[in-house]
This record gives C-alpha cells, sequence and structure tokens, in this order.
C-alpha cells in the first residue's frame, strides 16, 4: 500500500516487483486462489513472477464482475480441469422443516435474508431453540452415532458462534452423547480441535475450505446461503472413505421465501457431483 501511495517508497532498497528477481524465484503456487482473490491479483501483477499458478476447486462466482476477473487472470485457454473422473460418493439429503409459530422468527434486512438474524431468532426464543436442536439431534444420531466406528467424526456447520455454543451446551446435556468428545472450531480455537474431537461445531469461515478432517462421515449443513462457492467447498469436507458411505445433510425451511430458492439452487448445483440426492419432511412442526 505504501508502494502504491509514494512512488518513492522502497524496503532495504528494494522495490516489490524487484523482490522475487532478488530472491532469483520464478514460480508462485497459490492453493485456494479463489479465496481473498482481489488481493491475489495484487500479488500477481506487482510480483513480476515468470510462472503464477493458482489452485482451486471453485473458480466460480455468481458475482459477473468476480467472474469477469477470473477470466483475466486464468482465461479459459490457460485452465487445466477436468483431467480426472469427478468421483461421486456422497449421499445428499436435503430436508425441510417447518415453524408451528412463525411470528417469533426473523430473517429478513433492507438487502434481503440474514442468516445470523434468523439464528438470533431461534435462540431468543426457549422453545423453538430446543425444538429446533432436537431436530439437529435426530439426524445427528441417525447419520453419526448409530453408524459411529473408531475415530469417526462428524463437522456441524452454522452462521454465528453465539448458534455454534448453545448448540454444544444442548448437546452435553444429553446423556445420547456421553463418551462424545464435543467442540467448537471458530477463529479463537486451537487447530488441534478438528483431530480430538468428534463432534465439530463450526462456521464456514472456519471449517468450510482447506480443512481436511480425518475420518469424517457425515457434515450437517445448517448455514443457508447461496454462494456457488461455499456450497461446493463445504461439501468438499467429506473425503471418500472405502467401504463406508457419507452423508451431506442440509437443513431448510419451507416458511422463509430465500430458503426454497436456496434449495433450488443447491440442488442443481449438487446433482452432477454426488452419488444421489434425497428430499426429507421433517415431521415434527418446530
Amino acid at each position: 500500500k505504501e508502494y502504491l501511495l509514494e512512488d518513492t517508497y522502497s524496503e532495504e532498497g528494494i522495490t516489490p516487483e524487484r523482490l522475487f528477481e532478488l530472491l532469483q524465484l520464478e514460480v508462485i503456487i497459490s492453493d485456494e486462489v479463489h479465496q481473498e482473490f482481489h488481493n491475489v491479483f495484487k500479488v500477481m501483477l506487482y510480483s513480476n513472477i515468470r510462472l503464477f499458478i493458482g489452485l482451486t476447486a471453485t473458480l466460480t462466482s455468481k458475482n459477473s464482475r468476480l467472474e469477469k476477473m477470473y477470466h483475466i487472470l486464468f482465461p479459459e485457454t490457460n485452465r487445466i480441469s477436468n483431467i480426472v473422473p469427478y468421483n461421486k460418493y456422497i449421499s445428499v439429503f436435503s430436508v425441510r422443516y417447518s415453524f408451528k409459530n412463525k411470528r417469533h422468527i426473523r430473517y429478513k434486512t433492507a438487502f434481503g435474508y440474514s442468516q445470523p438474524i434468523f439464528e438470533t431468532s431461534i435462540l431468543k426464543h426457549s422453545v423453538i431453540r430446543t425444538n429446533y436442536f432436537n431436530m439437529l439431534r435426530v439426524f445427528l444420531e441417525k447419520a453419526y452415532l448409530k453408524r459411529r466406528k473408531e475415530g469417526d467424526k462428524v463437522l456441524v456447520f452454522m452462521r454465528t458462534i453465539d448458534m455454534c455454543r448453545a448448540f454444544i451446551e444442548f448437546l452435553k446435556s444429553l446423556t445420547t452423547f456421553d463418551g462424545c468428545v464435543i467442540s467448537k472450531y471458530t477463529e479463537e480455537d486451537d487447530y488441534d480441535v478438528l483431530f480430538s474431537s468428534d463432534i465439530i461445531v463450526s462456521t464456514l469461515g472456519s471449517a468450510g475450505t482447506a480443512v481436511d478432517i480425518p475420518n469424517l462421515i457425515a457434515v450437517l449443513q445448517t448455514d443457508n446461503i447461496d454462494s456457488v462457492q461455499s456450497n461446493i467447498q463445504s461439501l468438499g469436507r467429506l473425503r471418500e472413505i472405502k467401504g463406508r458411505n457419507v452423508y451431506f445433510i442440509y437443513f431448510w425451511t419451507s416458511d422463509i421465501p430465500a430458503h426454497k430458492i436456496y434449495n433450488r439452487n443447491r440442488h442443481k448445483l449438487f446433482s452432477s457431483r454426488v452419488k444421489s440426492i434425497t428430499s426429507v419432511d421433517y415431521l415434527s412442526l418446530i
């Protein structure tokens, strides 16, 4: 930033475009190149490097301006893709639920749907909060507890840290999960939590990208999002485990218009990437 503001700026007599020349480096490899893309672009421009290699599974966006910048930095002719067959090993379950009393639920802002506001409204109403957590418990038991082997793990995505904490407190109050190490993993927690825990409750920002959790047999996705990248990345936390079924379960309510749109988009997005997609109606009203 200082270099851009002052033409005379240099660090130890070196300007940014001469740094890699001085270090005798010719290649940069950037993993998860779709993240912090503006900074990635600037680094490439000012590094004056011979070869820049970007790695990502999700160089796509619904943002037309961002999509344009992707193609400027990485033209189609410069991309290497589809060199191995897509391995379809994930079973996806789309779980629809409804609210018995919708007047306590909030989710709107001037800019549209807000997941943080939605989660806050659930936490504020004790009955709804308990019923919502019980719904998640049912699927946590089916997808994880009843199939669990030594070392198996499950990951639950939520949007807010308050929601993560409240759900962990709820799970720890149940004897059903005695013997399971239940932990929160957000930016304030140690990375080792991912390996020392059985049930991990986290956010997409913390564990949604570039995090590999061994023996992960299920992901429960409660964060309703419409981002192509975030949806594919959260699905991609599941790795193939030979001889085992791995489940991705996401939740949405038919009482919120945005959830219905997101569900349709997810269904379309996942259909070519997974082994199966099954729609499930949660019978109990929250």
